[in-house]
């Protein structure tokens, strides 16, 4: 697993951001791009590194929170379409994952 220092931890359900948002402006002002590791998380900083592990078959992506929003009840994180590959998985709704982050 890759070291990321001293880490804050947050267990629950990831979601993947829906294609369609390729292209748009994130809340960051960074164009969200789908082909790239990136997140969006309700509080953490923008640009705060992820590392989000898959919980049923231990894959692991890190990711750059980028926006906010598309996080709803019990998710943790929303992830790019890359992202939810590097894990493994792209046709789950609900993804179970542990997220740790540098606090």
């Amino acid at each position: 697993m890759p070291d990321i220092g001293s880490l804050g931890n947050e267990v629950g359900h990831a979601i993947i951001i829906p294609a369609m948002l390729h292209g748009l402006t994130t809340a960051s002002g960074e164009k969200y791009d789908s082909t790239r590791y990136t997140g969006a998380h309700k509080t953490l900083p923008f640009g705060t590194k992820v590392l989000v592990t898959h919980t049923v078959n231990g894959k692991s992506v890190t990711v750059k929170i980028v926006d906010r929003g598309l996080v709803g009840s019990g998710q943790v994180i929303a992830l790019s379409k890359a992202a939810a590959l590097k894990l493994d998985t792209t046709k789950s709704i609900l993804i179970p994952v542990r997220i740790r982050y540098r606090e």
